[in-house]
């Protein structure tokens, strides 16, 4: 069985592309190299197999998120690069599933160490790269509190509501309100979690571990 890895560099650049596949396959142990675009991707590698794919940050259409989602849909357990990135980007690539990262201002030998750490399966964490995930875990959770506090009581008691699997009819002749203020109650909850239907809502809410305990602080 062959255990040299097969690379796929996925870009807008075709000259960034090949650039960096020659680069690559003159200093690692790589079987191929092969090149496509976002848009190519199904076309020019459905039925390929890949165990190393490296994708170029500054791809423009589609989100470089949805690329990362395409690409480990295509293939099965592929390793995922991403080159360039910017480091307010980076907690989405993460979320995506990428295992490595090289960021904008970084010198390609940080592309080879970011190579030869996936193929060993370790993680790649630099100090860089640590601080920027706490800062943004840091903000995140900040974020979480402060939509938490600014539902007031009867928001929380809807959402509770909601959670349970009453309509908007229903809450209204539980709580003895009308049906337009609940409507309005709803819509203030939705745009304080910063979600769009109610079931998003519902699930912001169990993520946290309960409705009460998430909404009451």
């Amino acid at each position: 069985m062959d255990s040299q890895p097969h690379l796929l560099i996925v870009g807008d650049n075709r000259f960034f592309n090949e650039a960096i596949g020659d680069t690559v396959k003159a200093q690692q142990n790589i079987n191929s190299v092969a090149i496509t675009t976002p848009e190519g991707l199904s076309k020019t590698c459905s039925g390929c197999v890949f165990d190393l794919v490296l994708i170029d940050a500054k791809i423009i259409f589609p989100p470089l998120v949805d690329v990362i989602r395409n690409v480990r849909a295509l293939f099965a357990e592929p390793k995922i690069i991403v080159l360039g990135v910017d480091p307010r980007d980076l907690m989405e690539i993460i979320e995506a599933g990428a295992q490595g990262y090289v960021f904008n201002d970084q010198p390609f030998t940080e592309v080879v160490k970011t190579i030869e750490a996936v193929q060993r399966n370790e993680a790649v964490c630099s100090s860089q790269i640590a601080r920027s995930v706490l800062t943004r875990v840091s903000a995140l959770l900040s974020m979480r509190e402060e939509r938490n506090e600014k539902l007031t009581p009867r928001e929380t008691e809807i959402l509770e509501s909601i959670a349970a699997g009453l309509s908007n009819k229903d809450i209204s002749r539980q709580l003895q309100i009308t049906l337009p203020t609940v409507k309005n109650h709803v819509h203030n909850i939705l745009t304080k979690l910063e979600v769009h239907r109610r079931q998003d809502a519902i699930q912001y809410a169990l993520r946290q571990g309960s409705t009460s305990a998430v909404l009451s602080r």
